[in-house]
């Protein structure tokens, strides 16, 4: 009996002292986010783009019957606050005329600007590469 209160006790403490990061972008390298606008090459961005998405699904709402324009916002937040030198502003949400709907996204650098799109399809959102 000692034995097993022991091994629980272990796996107790164990457990509390895991960290639990919730923070996805907290592994952004911001200056390499930079970097693939100015090279085109978007294997980078896709990747921090689509991990951040996967994190929020659709949330319908009567405002918003697609359900990501919360999502588009807390995704700009994400990417704002991990990469300060850089300035991320919605254009506009779910304006294109394709199918999926797209929505487009500015970034901006001190020296440069770029923009790309969001699609937005079902239940996540994902980066569009032109």
């Amino acid at each position: 009996m000692k034995k097993i209160i022991i091994i629980l006790i272990g796996i107790l403490i164990a457990a509390g002292c895991c960290k639990d990061d919730n923070n996805t972008t907290s592994g952004i390298d911001c200056n390499r986010f930079a970097d693939s606008f100015i090279s085109n090459d978007y294997q980078y961005t896709k990747s921090v783009i689509d991990s951040i998405c996967l994190t929020m699904p659709a949330n319908p709402t009567a405002e918003d019957p697609l359900g990501h324009k919360i999502n588009t916002e807390n995704l700009l937040n994400e990417l704002n606050d991990n990469c300060s030198d850089f300035n991320f502003e919605l254009v506009c949400y779910a304006c294109s005329k394709n199918t999926p709907l797209r929505s487009s996204i500015q970034f901006k650098s001190s020296s440069d600007q770029h923009f790309f799109e969001i699609e937005i399809e079902d239940k996540y959102m994902k980066f569009y590469e032109y």
